[in-house]
């Protein structure tokens, strides 16, 4: 058992001096406002946040970071030519490399403040287009990763069958694919059993996107997330081109057909969704369904800004991602979120913020949802001490009132400093760095220089 006594706590009604009991997992046993004077308890210092769920992760797209950046200004350059470079890398990842890979990125994530990956992993083949004679081969290698880095993590293998509306997959997505649902779901069971192996993590499932699949694959889709009980997610409506091509096949814009089938609910997590019309945007937040937004990978391909306004006016739901990691600080990410729309709207009232920022609160709530884990509040018994330190030696942190503390550790600059993150009540950064940070990091390094993929 952990005792700790923790003097600035951040929970959804503000800061408040907590005394935590954890048992020997991590997960809380108790709360309480009161000390025990018969227990010796560890004091964290600092103000303490719960960490930060991250909705969507595509580990292995780590390693791209720098390399789809070089173009003349005079060349046609966007999300295509970029997924260019995506399939090249993809088509060269071996279990070894992307284990390596996915444990930088993970022991990185934690030391941003990430404590939770959703990964939405479609990297199952040999590079021939081959099944490993493990069908979870590259799946146990991120649960491997997670584990080293000690990230909790939601693996999630992704359906993806098809190359385009009603066309076959082209040579660059041979690794990602199932040629039926049957062999889809037979991944998905390989991988639970490979997580329940491993002790460690959980699953859900995804389609890629509606480019990826039909309209039966989605029906199978809805029906195994109520089998396992667990999230679905998918990539929809980042692109104007998968827009119109769309249109083109179905008569219908992405958001739209996909809420016409009738089969999204409160399950469902829709990744970018950037291009709605005002009538899809109610009508998403309508469906209760959750909004995935990547401000710092959708702000990197030039996809556009997600129509947040009119969303959160419909009461919508909403987490973030780090997505291809070209950022991995959820608070950049979460001001860049406000950011895009007070450029858009020319306001600076999107979201409500007083002691509890509106999109903190979600981000947190949502963005543990996205992952399978529900909960209304921040550290709450059952649930795993995930929780970021800041150091509150600095004058703005340690001058702010508990009305304005929350947002002025969201909208301060990077001299705010996180000194300390805890996974299921283990310290694993201290002083600013992960605990593993030598360990990992030549590991990485040694493997990208080996395998020249950069």
């Amino acid at each position: 058992m952990k005792h700790l006594h923790i003097p600035q706590l951040i929970t959804e009604n503000g800061p408040e001096e907590t005394y935590i009991t954890l048992d020997e997992e991590g997960k809380i046993t108790e709360t309480g406002h009161s000390r025990n004077k018969d227990i010796d308890y560890q004091t964290i210092k600092g103000i303490v946040l719960p960490g930060v769920p991250n909705s969507h992760s595509h580990a292995f797209q780590y390693a791209m970071a720098g390399l789809a950046e070089v173009q003349q200004r005079s060349e046609s350059d966007d999300f295509w030519t970029w997924r260019n470079s995506m399939y090249n890398l993809a088509s060269n990842i071996t279990p070894e490399d992307l284990e390596a890979i996915a444990s930088q990125l993970y022991s990185d994530m934690l030391t941003c403040g990430y404590t939770h990956v959703v990964e939405f992993h479609y990297l199952h083949r040999q590079p021939d287009g081959q099944s490993y004679s493990d069908n979870a081969k590259m799946g146990r290698s991120l649960i491997k990763a997670a584990k080293t880095a000690g990230i909790g993590i939601t693996l999630m293998p992704v359906y993806y069958r098809l190359g385009n509306f009603g066309q076959a997959p082209v040579e660059g997505q041979k690794r990602f694919l199932s040629t039926t649902f049957a062999e889809y779901k037979n991944l998905v069971k390989d991988t639970k059993a490979m997580i329940r192996e491993e002790k460690y993590g959980q699953i859900a499932v995804a389609a890629h996107s509606l480019r990826a699949v039909d309209e039966h694959d989605l029906f199978q889709l809805h029906e195994l997330g109520n089998e396992l009980d667990c999230p679905i997610h998918i990539h929809i409506a980042e692109q104007l081109k998968e827009v119109k091509d769309c249109f083109d096949y179905h008569n219908k814009r992405p958001v739209e057909y996909l809420l016409d089938l009738g089969i999204c609910d409160n399950r469902w997590n829709l990744v970018h969704a950037t291009h709605l019309t005002e009538e899809e945007t109610i009508q998403m937040a309508d469906a209760k369904v959750n909004a995935v937004i990547c401000p710092s990978t959708e702000g990197n391909l030039g996809d556009g800004f997600f129509n947040m306004k009119l969303y959160l006016e419909n009461k919508g739901r909403f987490c973030i991602g780090s997505d291809s990691h070209i950022g991995l600080s959820p608070f950049e990410d979460m001001r860049w979120l406000d950011y895009g729309q007070r450029l858009v709207t020319h306001q600076r009232n999107t979201f409500n913020t007083s002691f509890r920022s509106e999109m903190f609160h979600d981000v947190v709530l949502q963005g543990r949802k996205s992952a399978g884990i529900n909960s209304d509040r921040y550290f709450s018994e059952d649930l795993p001490f995930d929780a970021i330190v800041i150091d509150d030696s600095h004058p703005l942190v340690g001058s702010a009132s508990a009305k304005n503390l929350l947002s002025t550790i969201l909208y301060s600059d990077t001299t705010i400093k996180i000194k300390e993150v805890y996974r299921a009540g283990n310290k694993v950064v201290d002083s600013g760095m992960h605990v593993k940070r030598e360990e990992i990091g030549a590991n990485t390094l040694k493997t990208l220089k080996n395998t020249g993929l950069r």
